[in-house]
């Protein structure tokens, strides 16, 4: 069984090793606790702040915490929360990546909403939010995305696990790139209102 092929796995024998139990119920745990959030739900990041600041202040000397990034949680409460929070940027790994390997991802679940808009529409039901095509799709929502859910929880995260800062700065970069996109939307039909209300009367 599954618990069979993690001992012989990891080396250890035995399927009544603590150990093994112990990391199985965490992952379990952890991608249970995902599996029920909404997707645009982060975990509540205050507390890996707190985790943070009294690993501070039992270690007064240490401001900028390892130099590895990966401090040992203070109990399981804690190890658990890092996990889910971990598991949750990697979920959204694709707002760290190179612009056009984000774009890519974006639009594919851009797509992969409206399908299920047009299921959901096939079939009589009320389209969910963000899956009709005949309105603003996630593409015109990623600033307000990235100001809720992203740059929030990988803030929280790398601010902990430092050795992880370089997702926070790919965000950082691609939320640019879809502030700089809103905006020259917003221009765009500026100037097009400014051109409809200087056309002659006829």
């Amino acid at each position: 069984g599954p618990g069979g092929a993690i001992s012989a796995a990891s080396g250890l024998s035995g399927a009544n090793n603590s150990g093994i139990k112990n990391r199985r119920k965490s992952v379990v745990e952890t991608v249970g606790t995902l599996m029920t959030r909404k997707s645009n739900e982060a975990p509540p990041a205050h507390t890996v702040v707190t985790v943070g600041v009294k690993a501070n202040m039992e270690n007064p000397g240490s401001t900028d915490g390892p130099a590895e990034g990966a401090p040992d949680p203070l109990d399981e409460a804690e190890r658990a929360l890092a996990l889910q929070m971990a598991l949750k940027c990697a979920d959204l790994g694709h707002i760290s990546a190179p612009r056009d390997v984000h774009l890519c991802w974006v639009h594919a679940l851009e797509e992969e909403m409206f399908r299920q808009g047009d299921r959901e529409a096939a079939a009589g039901l009320p389209i969910s939010p963000l899956c009709d095509r005949s309105k603003t799709g996630i593409t015109k929502s990623q600033v307000g995305f990235f100001e809720v859910v992203v740059l929030p929880l990988l803030a929280t995260f790398t601010a902990r696990f430092r050795a992880a800062r370089p997702m926070l700065e790919g965000a950082v970069a691609n939320y640019r790139y879809w502030q700089d996109h809103a905006a020259g939307a917003s221009g765009n039909l500026a100037k097009l209102a400014g051109r409809t209300s200087e056309a002659p009367s006829a």
